[in-house]
């Protein structure tokens, strides 16, 4: 029987991700405020602690991480109210109350008043909705604008709306009609349908895909138009009224908006008996609306140990994967498309090392234990978040347990020090002694390379035998030489400037890396410096306390050690 890998790890974050959980639901319980109707859900707390912890640098409290997630989930779970004066409008929710006309003319407006909120919201309405004025644009009926701008009071004619049907004769009967005899088998450009009774698949770059149970088609959506996927949810049943139909892409037909196009949401719910929120896979009041990855069936969230990072290029172009030990016990590979994800993600994975500990957030499902990055992914990567050591989140461990862990923190004074320079691929900082990249498999050129110090280091606590670590010159806060310059210095210069270094104390943030990281440089398994941080604080005057305590026993014994 194949044994499954054992990692424990000092910074997966986990034990103190469930006291936080337990801690906020247990204060929201009972609680008759602006809080009372949130439920909190495990991942989506996970995840604002850990934006709180890449936003602040130090200085994170219990009280400051409460209060800022508390914050966050009075704001996710409310619609933001649309003002005429407001800079921002992304959409529109309300129920119309009342239709008039324009002073002077005879163009219509309703008026429409959005949820907990007395402020009316006068519309112009746009050419297309006319014909369904005192129908299905009428008072009580619900409507949604996306992509909506004022002119003075008045919201200008759009669009780009959803009107709600009822469970009514007339509005059942209205589906039927217009739909009937229309399948997306028999789309033409010369003769579009009147109408298509559809359900939302999915959301794409281009677009949102549909499906009539048997077909489906891609709703192709111009920048302008984009907007409309916050005004959908995963599973909606919908009639588009009067679409236009055009090959966007050879031999594929495609649907897009015409000038009389409206979609109207029908009064059916699909797959209601699994409803899934925008974080985990569980039902959630912090869902939001909109036609989002983190609202859809197959959005999943993991954390685990990185058993393997690969990046390839092919033909110019990036692509990547990560092969994670999740929390489930399973092997799981995630793929990452390079346009896909934003530079902030892209950064924080170009920097994954195997053995870090790695929360992710927003994935899709693509297959068994396949999943795929999205446009909303968020990656966390625990051995470089600087804030949870700061913020004494994680304390340091003695040096005499570190054979126990993955990842590990400790508090160590540096006695020996074996510094040189090496070449670093620039794309993922890899160190490099062959034509190939180790990580990302790239050819490399001369001009893929920089230089970066390379560093060895015994480092001790006085409670066990030193321990050797290793790590690029870009951890140590301490180095400031420049590549260029050392290599300018002679011996005696570059002896003073390691002699500096040596007897100071730091907090290291170390997981277990492998000689081939480090070209051979290091033993089969190492010690890898992620992080490299100057006590502050109480930390830094125990270390004074120490040092002076110290410095006076060695008075005593006549012994005089410079500790500086």
């Amino acid at each position: 029987m194949n044994r499954r890998p054992m990692f424990h790890h000092m910074l997966d974050l986990q034990s103190f991700m469930d006291e936080e959980n337990e801690n906020i639901s247990s204060y929201l319980t009972g609680r008759a405020d602006s809080y009372s109707d949130s439920i909190i859900d495990s991942n989506w707390t996970a995840e604002q602690i850990l934006l709180l912890f890449e936003k602040w640098t130090t200085g994170i409290t219990r009280t400051i991480l409460r209060q800022d997630v508390l914050n966050q989930s009075r704001t996710s779970r409310s619609r933001q109210h649309v003002k005429p004066d407001s800079m921002h409008q992304p959409v529109l929710h309300g129920k119309i109350t009342e239709i008039g006309l324009f002073e002077g003319n005879s163009s219509a407006i309703i008026h429409i008043q959005q949820d907990g909120y007395d402020l009316l919201i006068i519309a112009a309405v746009h050419g297309a909705l006319e014909p369904f004025l005192k129908t299905f644009i009428a008072e009580g009926r619900s409507i949604h604008f996306a992509n909506i701008r004022f002119s003075n009071e008045y919201l200008i004619p759009n669009q780009l709306c959803v009107i709600d049907l009822k469970k009514t004769k007339t509005d059942i009967d209205f589906v039927i009609s217009s739909t009937q005899n229309t399948s997306l088998r028999e789309l033409s450009e010369e003769e579009p349908p009147n109408a298509l009774l559809l359900r939302v698949e999915a959301p794409t770059e281009r677009g949102i895909i549909f499906t009539d149970g048997e077909k489906k088609v891609e709703l192709y959506l111009d920048e302008d138009r984009k907007p409309l996927k916050l005004l959908l949810r995963f599973g909606d049943v919908i009639v588009f009224y009067q679409p236009w139909v055009r090959e966007l892409t050879p031999g594929i037909k495609s649907l897009i908006y015409g000038p009389n196009s409206v979609m109207f949401r029908v009064p059916v719910t699909v797959n209601s008996s699994d409803p899934l929120s925008q974080i985990s896979q569980h039902a959630s009041h912090l869902s939001q609306d909109g036609l989002l990855f983190r609202n859809s069936a197959a959005c999943r969230s993991l954390r685990g140990t990185v058993l393997k990072i690969e990046h390839v290029q092919d033909s110019g172009k990036w692509s990547s994967s990560i092969t994670i030990f999740d929390s489930d016990d399973r092997n799981v590979r995630i793929n990452i498309k390079n346009g896909v994800s934003p530079y902030e993600v892209m950064r924080v994975v170009s920097l994954i090392r195997p053995n870090h500990y790695v929360w992710i957030f927003g994935l899709i499902e693509l297959s068994n234990n396949i999943l795929s990055f999205t446009s909303e992914t968020a990656i966390f990567n625990t051995s470089l978040l600087h804030s949870i050591v700061a913020s004494n989140i994680v304390i340091p461990k003695s040096l005499s347990i570190i054979s126990e862990f993955t990842t590990f923190v400790a508090r160590a004074s540096i006695i020996k020090v074996n510094c040189e320079l090496r070449k670093v691929h620039k794309t993922c900082q890899t160190l490099v002694s062959y034509k190939n990249c180790s990580t990302c498999k790239a050819m490399i050129i001369d001009d893929d390379l920089e230089e970066e110090f390379l560093f060895k280091l015994e480092i001790d606590d006085s409670s066990c035998d030193p321990v050797t670590v290793y790590g690029n010159g870009s951890k140590f806060p301490f180095w400031s030489i420049k590549p260029v310059d050392w290599k300018k210095a002679d011996e005696t210069k570059k002896g003073s400037l390691i002699s500096k270094i040596i007897g100071k104390e730091y907090i290291f943030v170390l997981s277990l890396g492998n000689e081939q990281e480090f070209c051979g440089f290091g033993d089969d398994t190492v010690w890898r410096v992620d992080q490299c941080i100057r006590p502050v604080g109480d930390v830094e005057r125990e270390v004074r306390m120490i040092r002076k305590f110290h410095e006076k026993l060695d008075v005593e014994n006549n012994t005089i050690i410079d500790c500086e």
